[in-house]
């Protein structure tokens, strides 16, 4: 009876330990598929399933510019005047552009006594953030970030090309910080042991080819020459001293390039230059991609989830319209990546155009992905008719 009794409580122990080493494992495989950690070797937390083969990015999400840009130590600043085009592109890896205007507007510090003349466009403090990866807006910049004499703000900017009565230390900054920023943003007046002349009370530095030395020392003080050479930034047209324009898209391909030659080129950057023109924003691609019949373009499926900004001291952006507050473009190059490799796996769905002959609907569009690719890879701009229809492909594949 006693050795009986031991062989059924050995099989019993047996058979417990297996059910708890059973439940573990169930466990464990569970909570990956859950999203929890996954341990040392796994890393990251892991995403859950998806519902369908595309991001959707329907939620809402937040940015704290304070710990993601402002406790930086070596942030890059893109100093100058600017305006913005008709065309896109996407920021390249290792880059992240920080805009204090949203597309369409002016802005962004004058000096100090001059701030109680200007409208909230110019003085604004809103950052508005474009990752790498991102949909923005291509522009030109200016390489001098200087103002020229003048009662008004229209003034200083109308005399700009001729006179330098105020400026910033322009053309691209790194090593900064918050204190450096703020500091920057003031800008600086022209002495008077500095000018070449007056205009009215105001000492102004000529923008002529005998002053060239002494605007480089002075305004481009500070510029970076590893990523671009200060003999590039200022061109001599007979005698006069004309300020070079280099596209945003070329700027922040270059800036990646000097990356991988220098360690400390920075990812973060405050690009601090207008942006004035027609705003490509939201409402204008709602406006200008709705040639395709019954495709609701107003819902949070066609450009996401909103992306909210947290930032100390300063109140939240209210237009949800600009291409960074809105979840999808802000992860444009996923969204591509995902739908070129659905279409090139032989996926996809095609417009309702195409339905007497699907195959041939894919082939096309396979095509138009593909030149497009290069394009987002390269960090070369991409049209309006492009951009409409990355957004429609997505919508009807979700």
């Amino acid at each position: 009876m006693a050795k009986s009794k031991k062989r059924k409580y050995s099989k019993k122990r047996k058979y417990s330990k297996k059910r708890k080493y059973s439940k573990k494992r169930v466990n464990r495989r569970n909570k990956t598929r859950k999203g929890y950690k996954r341990g040392k070797r796994g890393g990251a937390e892991t995403d859950p399933p998806r519902q369908s083969p595309l991001s959707r990015f329907s939620s809402r999400r937040n940015v704290n510019v304070d710990n993601d840009l402002l406790s930086d130590t070596n942030i890059g600043m893109i100093n100058g005047h600017g305006n913005v085009g008709d065309t896109f592109f996407v920021v390249p890896e290792g880059v992240c552009l920080w805009v204090l205007s949203s597309a369409g507007d002016v802005t962004v510090s004058f000096n100090p006594y001059m701030v109680g003349q200007l409208e909230d466009t110019f003085s604004s403090r809103n950052y508005r953030r474009y990752p790498s990866g991102s949909l923005i807006q291509e522009q030109t910049v200016d390489t001098l970030w200087t103002q020229g004499p003048g009662s008004t703000p229209q003034e200083r900017l109308m005399y700009k090309d001729v006179f330098i009565a105020l400026y910033h230390p322009s053309f691209l900054l790194t090593g900064k910080n918050k204190d450096n920023i703020a500091q920057i943003k003031k800008g600086m007046v022209v002495e008077r042991d500095q000018a070449s002349e007056d205009q009215g009370d105001e000492p102004v530095i000529l923008m002529e080819t005998e002053n060239r030395q002494k605007i480089e020392e002075l305004v481009f003080s500070e510029h970076d020459e590893r990523i671009i050479p200060i003999s590039e930034l200022m061109n001599d047209n007979d005698g006069d001293l004309e300020v070079a324009h280099y596209s945003l898209s070329d700027l922040l391909k270059t800036i990646r390039v000097k990356q991988g030659e220098y360690d400390d080129i920075p990812t973060n950057w405050i690009g601090s230059f207008c942006r004035s023109g027609t705003a490509l924003n939201v409402d204008y691609l709602k406006s200008k991609c709705r040639f395709v019949p019954g495709l609701d373009l107003d819902d949070d499926d066609f450009f996401g989830g909103t992306v909210n900004y947290d930032q100390t001291d300063v109140g939240q952006l209210t237009n949800q319209s600009s291409l960074s507050a809105r979840r999808v473009p802000s992860n444009f190059k996923l969204v591509f990546d995902e739908l070129h490799g659905l279409f090139n796996s032989g996926g996809g769905n095609v417009f309702d155009g195409y339905a007497d002959d699907v195959e041939a609907g894919k082939t096309h569009f396979q095509g138009i992905l593909s030149s497009i690719k290069i394009k987002v890879d390269n960090t070369e701009t991409l049209t309006i008719a492009e951009i409409c229809i990355i957004f429609l492909l997505r919508k009807i594949n979700l």
